[in-house]
Parts: C-alpha cells; structure tokens; sequence
C-alpha cells in the first residue's frame, strides 16, 4: 500500500509580503528588504540563499481556497489531495472520492489494511487512543457515508471545526506575522457549508446564528477532549520559550553515539532534544573511524542568526583517503 499526500499543508506565506533571501531569518523576527534582495538578485535561488517567495505566490498556490499554511481554520491551510495505490486491496481504478476525512485517519487506514488490532499498551505502557478512523470502507464504496463525522483544528490561534457537512472557522491574523500576540478578546467566527460550498466562498454565519453557536460549542468539547486549550498564539517567542518542558535544562554535558547504517545516513536531532549552541561558549570533540574506501562530508550545522560568544571543534579521524 502507497499513500501519497499531495502536500504537507497550503502554500507558505512565510516569505512575508515581498519576499525574502533568508526564510529562517524573517521567521526569527528579522525583517528583509526589497532593496537587500534586489543587490543579491542574480544569486537568488543558488546555493548562498534560502529564499521563499511573496505572500501573492501563496494566495495563488492555494486557490480556489482561502488563506495559506498556518492558517488551518480554512482549507487554503490544510486541505490537500491524497492518492492510495494498493493492487491487492483495491478494485477500484483512477476513481475519485469525496468523503472527509483528516490525517489522523492515515495510521487506522494502515492498521485495518494490515489486519492488526490497534494496541492500548506497548511495552507496558499505557496508549492514548487514536483521533482516527479507518478509511478503507471508501476503497471500494465511492456512495458510501463518510465515518468521518467531526474534526478540529487549532494553530497558533486559528480555530475550526468541521462536523457533519459544516464547518466554522475563526481566522486570527495574518500568517506572516511572527512576533506578537493578538489575544482572545475579540474572535470572530465564520460558517461554511462545505457538502455544497468546497472553496468555503459563502460565509453563513449571519443566515445560520444557530447552525453556528452549535458548532462552536462542538469545537469547545474536541478541544477540551484533546488538550487544545489553553490557547497560545505567539509564534517566535514559543520556540525559545524557557518555561516549555526540556529534557537537556541544566545539563552541561552530551554524548552523541554514530547511527550506523550500511551506506549512509543523515541524523537531524530536534534543538529542543540537545544542548543549545546559541550564545554561551562551547567545544565540540569528534571522534571518527572512516574507511579509506568512504568519501563523506561532515557538517556541523548551528544556528546562525544569533551571535556566539565562542566555539571550538575538535575533530579526530583515523582515516586515509577521507574527505572531509
């Protein structure tokens, strides 16, 4: 079975509204300028940039829906195309489907098309139970009812809840807005009909004041039920927010052992899984045996938008023809 989700969310409007030559750099708060990038023009799209396109470019990659990524409380932010190929388990060809379902869906989908019952506990420890429903009485039943009944969805403020061919949504400022938080105070809920308006292009809210004062107390038990509140906004400043659970605060030593893999292999490890490099003075001791057959690159990668006081690298290589 091959599951293929045609994106991971809508267009990014991260590159703000006239572009940038360094996406990471406007999202930590630093503003770019037109005329910054205009005297590296010729450079954009090489190796020396990592350049995201104006806010335009997002509104047009999402159409016909509204908004972008980080905007889920409408489709031009989550919804996107799924395509499941399996030979065996599948008798339709090239057909379409219509019913809603989520992400959350993907894994059930996976477990009932294996035929493994979905586990409460794994090594003794207990397992919260999966948001998700199956998908596959869909394979071969394009008229059947969708069990996909309610959702919701919340980031960085932005609110909805689809339930039963509805869906309200409560957008909450502009997603190329990184610093900041606009609160709670004033929330403003929209209402789509999403069985006869798929783009969410006739805001119903007024016409239905109960359709949405129902969905919204929906929205408030889904989100309850799946820990959503409380409620946080602010986007920069939760990334390095000194409050957030850690596992490395207060450790002053690491170590690192080799994945080992039969030709190679690239480990990314989460800042928030190992000791910040980010303005104390630090070392970094290497240790490695490479054989004299193998070419590779090492690559110590930090961050490099905030200043540090000093570093050091040490590296040890047993090796004779290694590339480093």
């Amino acid at each position: 079975m091959v599951i293929y989700v045609v994106g991971d969310n809508g267009a990014s409007g991260e590159g703000t509204l006239i572009g940038t030559t360094n996406n990471m750099m406007v999202q930590n708060g630093f503003p770019d300028t037109v005329e910054d990038q205009l005297e590296v023009i010729d450079g954009i799209g090489g190796k020396d940039f990592e350049n995201h396109y104006a806010v335009p470019w997002a509104w047009a990659g999402s159409s016909p829906f509204q908004w972008m990524k980080r905007v889920p409380s409408h489709f031009g932010g989550t919804r996107n195309g799924l395509i499941v190929s399996w030979p065996e388990g599948i008798k339709a060809k090239n057909e379409k489907r219509t019913q809603f379902h989520h992400v959350v869906d993907i894994a059930p989908t996976i477990y009932e098309a294996a035929g493994i019952e979905i586990p409460t506990k794994v090594n003794g420890v207990e397992q919260s139970p999966m948001a998700g429903v199956p998908m596959n009485y869909s394979f071969d039943g394009a008229d059947k009812e969708g069990t996909r009944k309610t959702q919701y969805f919340e980031v960085a403020g932005h609110m909805a809840i689809y339930h039963d061919g509805w869906m309200a949504s409560a957008f909450h400022g502009v997603p190329w807005a990184f610093i900041g938080s606009k609160g709670f105070d004033d929330v403003t809920w929209e209402l789509y009909n999403i069985d006869e308006d798929f783009s969410q292009a006739n805001d119903l809210a007024k016409s239905h004041p109960e359709k949405l004062e129902e969905l919204k107390k929906i929205f408030d038990e889904e989100a309850n039920k799946y820990d959503v509140y409380p409620l946080d906004d602010r986007y920069a400043e939760r990334v390095v927010n000194p409050n957030r659970p850690s596992i490395t605060r207060g450790k002053k030593h690491f170590r690192y052992y080799q994945a080992q893999c039969a030709y190679q292999k690239v480990v990314l490890l989460r800042s928030t899984h190992v000791a910040t490099p980010l303005n104390p003075s630090w070392t970094t001791t290497m240790v490695m045996k490479v054989s004299s057959l193998l070419l590779g690159v090492m690559w110590l990668a930090t961050p490099s938008i905030l200043k540090m006081a000093s570093c050091t690298t040490t590296t040890t290589s047993s090796t004779k023809n290694a590339s480093m």
